[in-house]
């Protein structure tokens, strides 16, 4: 996904010739012409100019055009100005943009349509996505809505459509639940004035589904296959919405204050109070660490699957719940215990909060699992620690990098491992930052910050220094643990009470 929205900036030639200037006028204009292009200045004005940084320069030449259109001795002169300064301030705003600045830049796209007029869909383009990238999506949407009235350029055509539907969704998950249907009214028109197209009837898929209506989702991507064939990961998403459908035809609904369940009544209805309450508690407390508490919030879909469905509808073996968009799916086994239960809970609620504070960016998988184990109120973590000590001794860990994607791409015999180092590296951020330093990551991962600059910012180091640092701190509890146990057995020696065995990795590693 990508770090931050492209928006565009224009030439600055000024379209068309301007003359009849008299007096002040002409020369207002000049001088704006070279703090546009500093290149054409000359001697030490030139090397002063050349120094100044190009939203300065920018601000020098929209004040001298803005007093030189006031100046102008004819329309056509003013309107030449005009869309000038619009380029000036869409360039502004651009500028600002890459410096994610984003009032600023909101301010100054503004600004370019007001002088431009608003004829122009680049600028309505940039506008919706500056609003985007600083979370405001109902104005996004209204830009990007401008935009494709507009028209534009036939290249820009796409890039409208689907930031546009994707300002919608995400206004639907932090807003106004009837965005959705706006997203999918987007798609349906679409498809109507273009025709069958492949790419916007898998947007259109994937919206019902957010909908909640998998039926018509599943409908869309029939018709987009009979397009063009899915690529892997396509054909295991229609894989999955086709079980899921098939299991949930006897599926009843019940509902509480943030969240709705289905559920199959004959198998395991009686869970559903007691998972609507479960979710309820994290809903207060997860939703508190990450201050992401309020009204407006839209319900969460809980789906219950005995364990044969939740295979079938999710396909990934090892797994207890998914998380997706607004929907968590769950696996449900007459053996597990109520703390199994409330572990499953909390971790998969996490999920849905690390991504709403992250705006849907993409996430490395290590954020996502680390601080949802960290949220699970009795976390089982034995079994991690013995896959991560065994790494440690063997010098066989992860690189960090290879826990960016999900865990479910990895060979079965590394995913306990992944899991465990994503765990103690999250606490090993955590046992020298408070969990703010992780909302601040979520946030302006958010607002489209790459990780790398988002992490730095957030925990004053590199990426790669943390991770060089977690390793040193985790080689010297391994140390300590077996010069403990090496104590301990010397004393057993002397003792004569000598055992066989000696593994320093479990307890001792989470103790310390």
């Amino acid at each position: 996904m990508r770090a931050l929205t492209t928006v565009l900036a224009l030439s600055l030639a000024i379209p068309g010739a301007v003359s009849g200037f008299s007096g002040n006028g002409r020369a207002l204009y000049r001088e704006a012409q070279i703090y546009l292009s500093p290149s054409s200045a000359r001697g030490g004005q030139g090397e002063s100019i050349r120094s100044m940084g190009i939203i300065d320069r920018l601000e020098k030449a929209a004040g001298l055009l803005k007093g030189a259109q006031g100046q102008a001795t004819s329309p056509r002169e003013e309107e030449a100005l005009g869309k000038l300064l619009g380029r000036a301030y869409n360039q502004m705003g651009v500028e600002y943009h890459k410096q994610k600045d984003f009032s600023n830049a909101i301010w100054a796209e503004e600004q370019a349509i007001e002088y431009r007029g608003d004829t122009s869909a680049v600028f309505q383009m940039n506008l919706g996505a500056m609003y985007s990238d600083s979370g405001d999506y109902y104005n996004a949407a209204r830009a990007l809505e401008r935009a494709r009235e507009l028209g534009g350029p036939p290249q820009f055509k796409d890039r409208i459509i689907n930031n546009l539907v994707g300002a919608y969704i995400r206004d639907g998950q932090t807003r106004d639940p009837g965005s959705y249907q706006l997203a999918t009214r987007v798609l349906e028109d679409e498809l109507y004035n273009r025709g069958e197209d492949f790419n916007l009837l898998v947007m259109l898929g994937r919206t019902y589904r957010l909908e909640g209506e998998p039926q018509r989702a599943l409908e869309a991507w029939d018709r987009a296959r009979a397009l063009k064939a899915f690529d892997p990961g396509m054909r295991k998403a229609y894989v999955g919405l086709q079980s899921s459908i098939a299991v949930k035809r006897d599926f009843v609904t019940t509902e509480a204050r943030h969240f709705k369940i289905e559920f199959n009544d004959q198998t395991h209805g009686h869970l559903a109070d007691k998972f609507l309450e479960m979710f309820e508690e994290a809903y207060d407390e997860v939703g508190l660490k990450f201050d992401a508490q309020w009204e407006g919030m839209e319900q969460v879909t809980i789906s219950v699957y005995a364990s044969t469905e939740f295979q079938s509808a999710v396909q990934i073996a090892w797994a207890g719940g998914v998380h997706q968009a607004n929907r968590i799916s769950l696996k449900v086994n007459p053996s597990w215990s109520d703390p199994i239960y409330r572990n499953l809970i909390f971790h998969e609620y996490a999920h849905h909060i690390v991504d709403f504070k992250a705006g849907g960016k993409s996430l490395p998988a290590w954020v996502q699992e680390g601080l949802a184990m960290h949220q699970e109120p009795k976390l089982a973590a034995k079994g991690f620690y013995k896959a991560l000590g065994n790494a440690a001794v063997r010098n066989t860990l992860l690189p960090l990098s290879d826990l960016n994607g999900s865990f479910s791409r990895l060979p079965a015999e590394k995913v306990m491992l992944a899991y465990g180092q994503s765990y103690d590296f999250v606490r090993f951020l955590l046992g020298s930052n408070p969990v703010s330093s992780f909302v601040r990551l979520l946030t302006l991962r958010g607002q489209g910050v790459p990780i790398s600059q988002a992490f730095e910012q957030s925990f004053s180091m590199s990426l790669a220094d943390a991770e060089e640092a977690w390793r040193a701190w985790l080689g010297d509890r391994i140390a300590k643990s077996r010069a403990r146990r090496v104590r301990q057995r010397t004393e057993r020696q002397s003792a004569g009470q000598q055992r066989d065995g000696d593994e320093p990795t479990t307890r001792d590693i989470r103790q310390r």
